[in-house]
């Protein structure tokens, strides 16, 4: 998985509490959630308050809160314009060296990614799926202390090496995250990161009834993780539905 430098400014687009995406403002203390309003702000501060860490280059509003300015469109690049690793990965470089972060749509066909969908569902319903937890003590090695709130997060998960048998299309979506990752780490497009491993593929479904995971910091530990690299499956999936 890959996670972002200490100083990354992520700006968010949507409220960490009610999901709205207009008027918002970041946390003006660390740059990496929005609100809506002071009041969720407030309300929110439980939860966020672990995650939260200063950044020297803050220039907050006296209400603690600063203007969201990321535009989606600025990060993320349609696939087939860059189909091959040469160009997908100079596209990468770029986009990461100012912001952090990059989407890249239609990373599989579409049949492929069907197929991948399939074999999800498919693995839920062999009830090997259980429900992710989150981390209690001082790093999340401490196993013992792990635990799980569905109020904080929802999903259900299992975690897959790419090899199982009945499971080839993940495999195969694995196998070609592998290939840009190591291409662009080799090249030097991945500027300040050397990449040598990777954990399991963790397969994640929410499934329904307000599941959710709320807004948070991945690995705030520092476990040496670099690079999250996520492939939804929420096909068709609107926003502001």
């Amino acid at each position: 998985r890959i996670s972002l430098p200490s100083n990354t400014k992520v700006l968010m687009d949507s409220c960490a509490v009610c999901g709205v995406r207009e008027e918002l403002k970041q946390c003006g203390r660390c740059k990496r959630v929005c609100y809506c309003c002071k009041e969720h702000q407030k309300s929110h501060w439980k939860i966020h308050k672990t995650q939260c860490h200063d950044q020297s280059s803050s220039t907050a509003t006296n209400d603690g809160l600063e203007s969201s300015a990321i535009c989606l469109d600025d990060v993320r690049i349609d696939c087939s314009k860059c189909p091959d690793l040469v160009t997908r990965s100079d596209w990468i470089k770029r986009v990461m060296e100012k912001y952090n972060l990059c989407i890249l749509d239609g990373f599989l066909e579409e049949s492929e990614g069907d197929s991948v969908l399939s074999e999800v569902k498919r693995l839920r319903q062999t009830g090997r799926m259980v429900p992710g937890q989150l981390s209690g003590g001082r790093t999340g090695s401490d196993t013992s202390k792990k635990f799980s709130d569905k109020f904080v997060r929802g999903d259900k998960i299992h975690w897959l090496e790419g090899c199982e048998d009945g499971y080839s299309s993940i495999g195969l979506l694995m196998s070609a995250v592998d290939s840009l990752v190591v291409y662009c780490s080799n090249s030097g497009k991945l500027p300040g990161c050397t990449i040598y491993s990777r954990t399991k593929a963790m397969v994640a479904c929410y499934p329904g009834n307000h599941t959710g995971y709320v807004r948070h910091v991945d690995n705030p530990d520092g476990d040496g993780r670099c690079l999250t690299a996520i492939y939804y499956l929420n096909k068709d999936w609107d926003a502001k539905v």
